[in-house]
């Protein structure tokens, strides 16, 4: 007897999920993810906040005063925009949570 399958896969999801990072610092994140897992960080201070990016500049702070503010990626590779713990308010966490910021990074859809 033979028998044949075919279906489509999706590609693998990061467990958890990113949008669950939000809030989260760098460290928080690192923690957080499977060790194979690459990730890059992007300061999206200046369209979230009106500051400028300073993030991994001397006098930034370190990853645990970045929190995640939009993330989006597979099991293989994760992207996250962060921006300093001292301007994350309520505003920009309800904001994040309901997706305002995807367009600002490439691999969350936005437009080159």
């Amino acid at each position: 007897m033979l028998v044949g399958l075919a279906g489509c896969a999706s590609e693998p999801t990061v467990e958890p999920s990113p949008s669950s990072f939000f809030g989260s610092s760098i460290t928080q994140l690192e923690k957080g993810l499977p060790a194979d897992t690459a990730y890059v960080v992007y300061d999206v201070s200046l369209p979230v906040t009106g500051k400028q990016a300073r993030y991994g500049e001397p006098g930034a702070g370190t990853n645990d005063d970045w929190l995640v503010v939009v993330a989006c990626g597979s099991a293989e590779s994760l992207a996250v925009g962060v921006v300093n713990g001292e301007d994350y308010t309520d505003k920009i966490a309800e904001s994040a949570r309901q997706g305002a910021f995807d367009d600002l990074l490439t691999e969350c859809g936005a437009d080159d």
